[in-house]
């Protein structure tokens, strides 16, 4: 009986390996892909350079983006603990470079619906490629907020 379990055990990992491989060039059409792992980042109009120039470019962007439309006056009006409050914004830049699928986690309804308004107004990207071809791309964009020092929001 070990060996039939052994055997089918084998037979399971291998099919699953054989269809994981065969499925790569169309996931690249149907599933969003890590930012990490692409050949060439989404890119903020007006950014340029090389790959690390415009994921660098990318970063800043998306902080100066959330520092000027984010409504830090909220926090005052929700009498959060001082402190740092955490966000979390994920969202997909489809292979358009349209933002979609935007989820948010914070700890107050309010600062969520803000933050998912706020990635409502990112603009339009030349979106990321893998292969030579434009893909989505997951983006996780954490915020800090400050409530002892200046009501800041900073990117973690």
């Amino acid at each position: 009986m070990k060996p039939l379990l052994t055997f089918i055990l084998i037979l399971f990992f291998h099919s699953q390996f054989a269809q994981h491989t065969q499925i790569k060039e169309t996931d690249l059409e149907k599933e969003a892909i890590s930012i990490a792992e692409l050949e060439k980042v989404p890119v903020f109009l007006g950014c340029v350079g090389n790959n690390e120039d415009l994921n660098t470019c990318f970063d800043i962007s998306m902080r100066n983006h959330f520092a000027t439309n984010f409504n830090i006056g909220l926090t005052e009006k929700l009498n959060l603990p001082k402190g740092i409050t955490k966000l979390y914004i994920a969202f997909i830049i489809d292979k358009n470079g349209d933002v979609t699928e935007i989820n948010v986690r914070a700890p107050h309804e309010v600062l969520e619906k803000e933050a998912e308004r706020v990635a409502k107004l990112l603009p339009k990207f030349i979106p990321g490629e893998q292969n030579g071809m434009p893909v989505s791309t997951n983006y996780m964009l954490p915020l800090n907020i400050n409530t002892e020092i200046d009501n800041t929001v900073r990117e973690q």
